[in-house]
């Protein structure tokens, strides 16, 4: 007999909220930032799952919040079938579940969580009666994981201070910009590395990382060779710090130096290029990165 077809799974982490998707269901439209945005998701077929998040003022109702987004996402019939649902992580309250009784249409789930302050509607479009909604997405929702970012293949865990600032989404070139206290962290991660070190060296893609700063920074040094262990890894690859020009001096908010590093990740087949203002940050991030 043979064996049941196993599809993988991913997990999505994003804006401080996370949950785990089944198979290729991949972010075709991203928008907003920590306190309102939506995320599409999407097959090769057709629109998959919708996240809308928005942070409630301090004074409002919860519960008559979550009903007026229910209705307005369902109607007010609907609204009256809805039953009470909360996932199973901590500081969700007031949730409430929308089973679409007969396909095709939209299962819908709305809910506040009260550690973040902000109200989520998980909205799964379905052609026949499964439970995905309920079995597989709501049991791994959980919000308040700041500092965990998983989007495609690039997942690592950052400061919980840190800011994206400007997601860079691209096939096989994924890029993640985030400001700690006004400090630059990019975490870019490039597939297939094998291709992309057949077209220039590793060298030259570190130099074209670090070339978006030439206006206000210059290198000091030329490129050294690195090995850092990590995961239990040895990762070969190159180091250069630049620093801030001269006459961009009173520019006092940007940090005094910043140091890139490219490292191949002959495992992953991942070519894996950070930087950021001290060498500390760059390998705490860079110990992380695959680690979702």
């Amino acid at each position: 007999m043979p064996a049941p077809v196993t599809h993988r799974k991913s997990i999505l982490a994003w804006q401080g909220w996370q949950l785990s998707l089944p198979g290729r269901w991949d972010p075709v439209k991203l928008e907003g930032d920590f306190s309102r945005g939506m995320v599409l998701l999407a097959d090769l077929q057709r629109p998959r799952l919708g996240v809308r998040w928005q942070t409630l003022k301090k004074n409002a109702d919860v519960a008559k919040s979550v009903e007026r987004a229910m209705r307005d996402e369902v109607g007010e019939l609907a609204t009256k079938e809805s039953c009470p649902a909360d996932p199973p992580g901590e500081g969700w309250q007031a949730g409430r579940l929308y089973i679409e009784p007969e396909p095709p249409g939209r299962d819908v789930w709305i809910g506040f969580n009260r550690g973040s302050g902000r109200l989520f509607q998980v909205i799964h479009h379905v052609r026949r009666r499964d439970r995905v909604l309920v079995d597989s997405i709501l049991p791994t929702f959980a919000d308040g994981v700041t500092g965990e970012w998983s989007i495609f293949d690039l997942s690592c865990r950052v400061p919980d201070s840190a800011k994206l600032v400007a997601p860079k989404l691209n096939v096989g070139d994924l890029s993640l910009e985030f400001e700690i206290d006004r400090k630059p962290l990019i975490v870019r991660q490039i597939a297939v590395a094998s291709v992309a070190l057949a077209r220039q060296s590793i060298g030259r893609w570190l130099a074209a990382q670090q070339a978006a700063k030439k206006k206000h920074y210059r290198p000091i040094e030329q490129p050294q060779s690195i090995e850092w262990m990590i995961a239990g890894q040895s990762l070969e690859g190159i180091r250069r710090t630049m620093t801030r020009r001269r006459r961009h001096v009173l520019l006092r908010w940007k940090p005094k130096s910043l140091i890139g590093v490219a490292l191949h990740d002959v495992a992953r087949d991942k070519l894996l290029i950070l930087e950021a203002a001290d060498e500390k940050t760059l390998r705490t991030v860079a110990e992380t990165v695959g680690s979702l």
